[in-house]
C-alpha cells in the first residue's frame, strides 16, 4: 500500500516516526488520522493551509487587519486607570481610620480590623474585577458608573464597549429602582 501524504512537513513527521520502529498498524493509523484531519479542514490532498498573507489578500479577517484590534489594545490601559481610581477611593476610607487611630479615637486592634475588612472586601473585589478575563465588561461598567468619562476614552473604544456600557447602565438603573421600592409584604 503506497501512502502519499499531502504535506511535506507531515510526510517528514510520519517518516521520522517510521524510523523510530513504529509498527505497521500504528503507522497506518497515523496516516489515516492525518488524512481525516485534512478532510475535516475541508482540504483536498494537495492543498496547504492558507497563510495569514493569503487571508489578508483575500480580504478575510486576520489579527493584524482587525479594525477593532488597535482599539482593544487600549482596554487594559483603561482598566488599570479605573482600577487605580476605584482603589484610591476605597483606600480613602481606610485613611480616615488611620487618622482616627493617630488621634486616639480607635485602638490598634480596631484599625487592624478595618484593614482586614478592606483587604477581604473592597481590595479583593476590585482586584478580581480588574485582573480577570472580562476587562471589556469592567471598563464598560467603569464608564457607566462615572469612574471613567466617555470624554477621556477614545470614541472608537467607546463604540467597541458600547454594549457593555449600556448593559451596566441598565443594571445600575434597575438596582437604583429596586433600592427605592420597598419589598412587597
Amino acid at each position: 500500500m503506497s501512502a502519499e501524504l499531502p504535506n511535506p512537513r507531515l510526510e517528514a513527521l510520519v517518516g521520522s516516526l517510521a524510523t523510530m520502529h513504529v509498527g505497521h498498524e500504528q503507522y497506518s493509523a497515523l496516516l489515516k488520522s492525518a488524512r481525516s484531519v485534512r478532510r475535516g479542514l475541508g482540504m483536498n490532498q494537495g492543498a496547504a493551509l492558507p497563510s495569514p498573507l493569503q487571508r489578508r489578500a483575500e480580504g478575510r479577517q486576520t489579527m493584524r487587519n482587525d479594525p477593532k484590534r488597535v482599539q482593544r489594545q487600549r482596554i487594559p490601559e483603561l482598566a488599570m486607570l479605573a482600577y487605580e481610581r476605584e482603589l484610591a477611593r476605597e483606600l480613602g476610607a481606610v485613611e480616615v481610620e488611620f487618622s482616627r487611630r493617630r488621634c486616639g479615637k480607635i485602638n490598634a486592634h480596631e484599625l487592624s480590623e478595618w484593614v482586614h475588612v478592606f483587604h477581604d472586601g473592597a481590595a479583593r473585589r476590585l482586584h478580581s474585577v480588574y485582573n480577570g478575563d472580562l476587562l471589556e465588561m469592567a471598563v464598560g461598567s467603569a464608564i457607566a458608573r462615572g469612574v471613567l468619562t466617555e470624554e477621556e476614552v477614545p470614541s472608537e473604544v467607546v463604540e467597541v464597549l458600547r454594549r457593555h456600557i449600556d448593559f451596566a447602565r441598565a443594571m445600575g438603573s434597575e438596582e437604583e429602582t429596586s433600592a427605592e421600592t420597598p419589598p412587597n409584604r
